[in-house]
């Protein structure tokens, strides 16, 4: 990565929950107005981030089963 890059990068702490609201929110907009080109437009954005979203979680759990298992070997050792 380019040092501009990494200063651009977000961190979530919440995966990218945030976004996911933000977009469902303005698509509920766009539903009420009838605006089709925005409903669309927003579907795209949460279907990108519900993606992303899905991502961050399994890789947050493989994490932790990861590190009980390596607990449990390590107790296992003793």
């Amino acid at each position: 990565m380019t040092k501009a890059s990494l200063f651009y990068k977000r961190n979530y702490t919440n995966g990218y929950q945030e976004k996911v609201q933000y977009y469902l929110n303005k698509y509920d907009l766009a539903l009420l107005d009838e605006d089709i080109e925005l409903m669309k437009k927003f579907r795209m954005k949460l279907n990108y981030f519900m993606g992303k979203q899905e991502d961050y979680l399994r890789n947050k759990y493989y994490e932790l089963v990861k590190e009980k298992l390596a607990k449990a070997d390590k107790a296992a050792n003793k």
